[in-house]
């Protein structure tokens, strides 16, 4: 009798993954006989769909609930939103356009048990500085000290 533990696969393909830094972790599986499957999280289907020079949009909008935690997804942009990124070695620069946002984090680290946890992240409401002519002087100052 075939039996498969999908989420206990998914760990293993999870803890696989970041061991031998391979990409997302995807699990391939099928029936004797059977079409083959695929299972991976969203965030990462979304990051190749995205990638095909396809739109996920349908994603992104504010009004759709999202069904596994029963809220909606402009709560959740970092998973709704695949996002322009940058891994300098000392920190992490994500930019989801749709959701104006911008976060700064430290890099991964790791805890006890091996699993892999996000550094310490700032989120800048890039809406909320377009507003405060203060901020958009930083932030040009910053950028021009960036190219010089």
């Amino acid at each position: 009798m075939e039996q498969l533990n999908i989420a206990r696969a998914m760990e293993q393909a999870d803890r696989d993954a970041h061991r031998f830094r391979d990409g997302a972790p995807t699990l391939f599986h099928r029936k004797n006989k059977s079409p083959w499957l695929v299972t991976m999280q969203l965030t990462d289907w979304l990051r190749l769909y995205s990638a095909a020079d396809r739109t996920a949009d349908f994603f992104t909008y504010n009004t759709i609930p999202n069904l596994e935690k029963g809220r909606d997804m402009d709560k959740d942009f970092w998973e709704a939103e695949v996002p322009m990124t940058a891994d300098t070695g000392r920190n992490i620069i994500e930019y989801f356009p749709a959701s104006r946002k911008l976060s700064i984090s430290k890099p991964n680290w790791k805890d006890r048990d091996g699993s892999e946890k996000r550094g310490k992240t700032v989120i800048l409401d890039l809406a909320a500085l377009a507003n405060t002519p203060d901020a958009l002087t930083i932030l040009e100052a910053v950028v021009k000290s960036l190219k010089d």
